[in-house]
């Protein structure tokens, strides 16, 4: 999940802030975007339980859209006295928590159904951290 989302937000920002090329800037925001909103559904989409994908996608998607609007609707009924920035800058985060939070928990179930198990584990040679994964015929 981590590398899913990280990887291309981190590539999004980079691109967007050491750009100065509209396009390249326009592609980092595509980056952002579709890390935030698919990347902690690759388990799911990994493990072929795209039902749990999609629905992790959806809560994300409309709650950002729901954050957009409530902040459109409170700057309208404001008559421009006040900025919306800050109700975008705590509930987009907030939707795309909630989603993610949505996909980390039900990933185990995902596994469990067919067959899939991921443990932490320890490489007995160096002492390393690793994850473990077993699979059932």
């Amino acid at each position: 999940m981590w590398l899913g989302t990280l990887l291309p937000i981190g590539g999004g920002i980079a691109l967007a802030v050491n750009n100065s090329s509209d396009q390249a800037v326009l592609n980092g925001y595509y980056l952002i975007v579709a890390g935030g909103a698919l990347g902690p559904s690759a388990g799911h989409f990994y493990l072929g339980d795209v039902r749990r994908a999609l629905i992790g996608v959806g809560i994300r998607t409309l709650g950002v859209g729901a954050v957009i609007a409530l902040a459109g609707v409170i700057s309208e009924t404001a008559n421009g006295s006040s900025s919306p920035l800050g109700i975008i800058m705590l509930g987009v985060p907030a939707a795309v928590v909630a989603g993610s939070l949505y996909n980390v928990t039900t990933l185990g179930v995902s596994a469990r159904e067919r067959g899939v198990a991921v443990a932490p584990g320890v490489d007995l040679r160096t002492g390393a951290p690793m994850l473990t994964l077993s699979v059932r015929p």
